[in-house]
């Protein structure tokens, strides 16, 4: 191999090394603005403590009066919800409603949550329940679902509320407990 092969090699290499660079550049930029938002976020919190997330959520069941699953949502990567005040029935507190509700936190989406899953029922709709911190906590990637028992056929369904969003940091450990 000559001189002239290898000179010819590092000129053809070297714009896809170039480009590699301009593209790993860029992952440390995005990188570098993802980071600087997170500190944006945990400042304000610390400036303005909690921030107040409204839960609202609403399905119409079918005809059959099947398992009705209302999907409310979940916090943002990084950060937890602390639900404090939850209300499930029709679209008014006078409609009348039939069925009961499960109040499930999981990542899956399951209209047959598994019983470690539920965290809350309501026996009678509608139905409203007042949580204290840490007792319905919310984690990045779960969602807040309600599972309705025996829905009435084509009823329209609704669950509200509001929720704390703060950082999710994370466990601290005990040493000598």
């Amino acid at each position: 191999m000559g001189i002239d092969t290898e000179l010819e090699a590092d000129v053809r290499i070297g714009p896809a090394l170039l480009q590699g660079m301009i593209g790993l550049r860029g992952s440390i930029d995005s990188m570098a603005k993802e980071i600087e938002k997170q500190r944006s976020i945990e400042a304000d919190y610390e400036r303005l403590g909690p921030v107040s997330v409204k839960l609202r959520g609403s399905e119409a069941a079918d005809s059959g009066g099947d398992t009705l699953l209302i999907d409310i949502g979940g916090p943002a990567r990084g950060r937890r919800w602390e639900v404090r005040s939850l209300i499930v029935g029709g679209p008014l507190w006078t409609s009348v409603v039939a069925g009961s509700a499960l109040i499930v936190v999981s990542g899956a989406r399951s209209a047959t949550p598994a019983l470690p899953d539920i965290t809350d029922v309501m026996a009678a709709l509608p139905a409203k329940a007042l949580y204290s911190g840490g007792q319905l906590v919310i984690r990045w990637p779960e969602h807040l679902h309600i599972v309705m028992l025996t829905p009435t056929a084509s009823g329209l369904y609704s669950a509200g509320g509001f929720a704390l969003d703060l950082p999710d940091l994370p466990a601290r450990r005990f040493v000598g407990v």
